[in-house]
């Protein structure tokens, strides 16, 4: 992501730059053929035009920045910060190359950013599930707070966590040597002479994680494993009811509108209704004097 996104601003501004240069070295070399100057004006004719689509590439820039260190960022805790940096930076591109590069677009009239701000809050939505599902079920959060709540402490908790595997019953080992004393990865069968040499080993039992019956087969999931399972589910369900709770909450706290801005749209309101109020009470207290000229004509 951080990556892309060096590369994206890098051709931002190389783009565009290298563009002007040749459009102004063909404009400068005709207006030298015939005779007369290359003016300002004609330099920002030939500089880049932000064409039809405007703004699109810069929301969708920051939309998907945006999905990025939200729907990852249990995955990623840092990726906020490479986005914070990359901004500061993608501020001063934007500038520079819609004031330096760009011919001047035409200004267009918004109420807000459209349908963007769905996008926005549906991929805010979206990353409130992936996150609760990472650090469910993919860290193990959810098993040492069940655990440690049943002993009140962490002691022991590997042993818990791990399962156990009989060494015994791997079909096939990697013995140290072949039967040429050759090859090193040469597969050992049960039965063999090196597989009885190589189980001459005290370790006889192989711990992995996960909640598994053993250390002989089935290796069925133990009933912990549903237990744990269940917990997982109910920390989603009760983190992504946390975290809506306080997304509404804030919400409701921070308006979309500061108060001093309504204030100001309501008494310019009041005035632009003040002043057609005010021309109509004018316009009426001339009439009955032009009807009475025209009455009563000299």
């Amino acid at each position: 992501m951080c990556g892309k996104q060096f590369f994206n601003n890098f051709m931002e501004i190389f783009v565009p730059k290298a563009l002007n240069i040749w459009r102004s070295r063909i404009g400068r070399a005709e207006e030298e053929a015939s005779g007369d100057t290359y003016d300002q004006w004609e330099r920002d004719y030939n500089l880049g035009s932000l064409g039809p689509q405007g703004l699109f590439k810069e929301y969708l820039e920051m939309t998907i920045q945006f999905g990025f260190i939200t729907i990852f960022a249990a995955a990623f805790p840092l990726a906020p910060l490479f986005a914070l940096i990359n901004n500061i930076m993608e501020i001063r591109v934007d500038a520079y190359k819609f004031v330096t590069q760009l011919r001047r677009p035409y200004a267009a009239k918004a109420q807000d950013i459209g349908a963007w701000y769905g996008i926005l809050v549906t991929v805010g939505n979206i990353a409130v599930l992936t996150n609760a599902f990472i650090i469910a079920f993919t860290s193990e959060f959810v098993p040492r707070e069940v655990y440690r709540a049943r002993h009140d402490s962490l002691s022991g908790y590997i042993d818990y966590s791990l399962s156990s595997f009989n060494t015994l019953n791997f079909e096939t080992i990697r013995g140290e040597k072949g039967p040429n004393d050759a090859n090193d990865d040469y597969p050992v069968e049960k039965g063999s002479p090196y597989y009885a040499q190589y189980f001459n080993q005290t370790v006889t039992v192989c711990r992995y994680r996960g909640f598994y019956k053993g250390p002989n087969p089935p290796y069925d999931y133990t009933p912990e494993y549903w237990t744990l399972l269940a917990w997982k589910l109910v920390f989603v369900l009760l983190f992504e009811h946390i975290v809506f709770a306080i997304k509404f909450a804030l919400d409701y706290v921070i308006p979309d509108m500061p108060e001093h801005v309504k204030n100001t749209i309501k008494r310019e309101s009041y005035l632009a209704q003040k002043a057609l109020h005010d021309k109509y009470l004018q316009k009426r207290e001339t009439e009955p004097s032009t009807s009475t000229e025209m009455a009563n004509p000299v």
